[in-house]
């Protein structure tokens, strides 16, 4: 294992919840950049690739079953995880950059609204994560 890999092994290992949300979202928009160039070069081996590593970071950021979040907001991420899923694999399989092009904003638009809400939080503008039963991480 090289130093960078031992680095980030033990970033993610002790990173919370909110820091390895911010993670893979962070990730996720470089990989779906990523497969945009790729459409874009028409690079059907570099195509595959990235669209796997980015519909395993989607599935990372869906939040689980026994999530204890509250149901609804559970139900409306799973949805649009699944939405991304989908579209990632449609631009994917049919070479499309505007679908790709469509993941790149929704994900960058999530990482900054996540940012956001992780700053809020943060700076104690609206309380901590725990006096309101929400875990938003997931």
């Amino acid at each position: 294992m090289t130093a960078f890999e031992s680095y980030a092994r033990t970033k993610v290992m002790t990173s919370s919840p909110v820091q390895l949300r911010t993670m893979l979202l962070q990730r996720a928009v470089v990989e779906s950049r990523q497969l945009a160039e790729e459409i874009g070069q028409h690079n059907g081996e570099g195509i595959m690739r990235t669209g796997g590593r980015l519909r395993s970071l989607l599935l990372e950021l869906m939040p689980s079953e026994s999530s204890t979040v509250d149901p609804s907001l559970v139900s409306h991420l799973r949805s649009t995880g699944v939405y991304l899923y989908r579209t990632v694999t449609d631009a994917c399989g049919s070479r499309d950059l505007e679908a790709a092009d469509q993941v790149v904003k929704f994900l960058e638009f999530e990482l900054e609204t996540w940012q956001q809400v992780v700053a809020r939080i943060d700076s104690g503008a609206s309380g901590s994560i725990g006096d309101h039963g929400t875990n938003l991480a997931g």
